[in-house]
């Protein structure tokens, strides 16, 4: 009977292990999946959209499982430019980074200064 309980118990502790064991994993995973997601938009801002470096005040990028689900990214990424502070503009992808949209308010009643237009040819 002890025989058994310390079988028992053994097997218990390995899958507690294993599950430990993938979770760290997991979170390693996506740890470097972030900082991967966070290059690819900090070079599309300045590469392909043309902004400077000194414009960008943050760049936030957080994983989500809802965005596997819904579809969308599951990295969303907020951006903040030092000349718009009030506005926090959204962005999606992994490997190419689109802008989802932007919120709050523009600077002296004027339009957002980096909103993208939709491209609907694509």
């Amino acid at each position: 009977m002890f025989d058994e309980l310390n079988k028992k118990c053994i097997v218990k502790h390995k899958i507690v292990t294993v599950l430990i064991g993938l979770c760290f994993i997991q979170m390693v995973v996506i740890g470097y999946k972030k900082h991967q997601v966070y290059n690819n938009v900090r070079a599309y801002l300045i590469n392909t959209k043309g902004y400077k470096v000194q414009n960008i005040k943050k760049i936030k990028v957080t994983h989500t499982y809802l965005g596997i689900i819904l579809g969308s990214s599951s990295y969303p990424i907020s951006v903040v430019f030092t000349d718009e502070p009030n506005a926090l503009y959204q962005y999606a992808g992994y490997d190419r980074i689109y802008q989802l949209g932007v919120a709050g308010k523009p600077n002296e009643g004027k339009d957002f200064k980096y909103f993208e237009k939709p491209n609907m040819s694509k």
